[in-house]
């Protein structure tokens, strides 16, 4: 997920951009003009979950929470909390340059994992 935030000058956020992605190539973006936001959820993100629910989502300065509501039921719950980073500037691409290939890898292993223990 890509978080893209416009503020005023006085640091308030006036909405933001949120681009979700899946393993699999696919993307969506979803504006947001009112924080806390509702938001009916796209496609899949996770292959565990139907497409059916909402999105509740949060986002303060340095915190976003996402609530995935089905049939007014909280399902899952994600956050992202952290600090602005340059990449550039601290060359953690330069450092790191395989390491989304690692994170994929352990993605589809762990989807395997639970896909065999359905199976089984």
């Amino acid at each position: 997920m890509v978080i893209y935030r416009v503020y005023e000058k006085d640091g308030s956020i006036v909405c933001a951009l949120l681009e979700v992605s899946n393993t699999f190539g696919g993307k969506h973006y979803y504006v947001l003009r009112e924080l806390p936001a509702v938001v009916k959820k796209k496609f899949h993100v996770s292959p565990f979950n139907e497409i059916d629910g909402n999105y509740l989502i949060e986002l303060k300065d340095d915190f976003c929470k996402f609530d995935l509501i089905v049939d007014n039921q909280k399902k899952f719950t994600a956050s992202i909390d952290g600090k602005e980073n340059d990449l550039l500037r601290n060359k953690l691409i330069f450092k790191f340059p395989f390491y989304g290939f690692k994170v994929l890898y352990e993605i589809h292993k762990e989807a395997f994992k639970i896909f065999l223990k359905k199976n089984n």
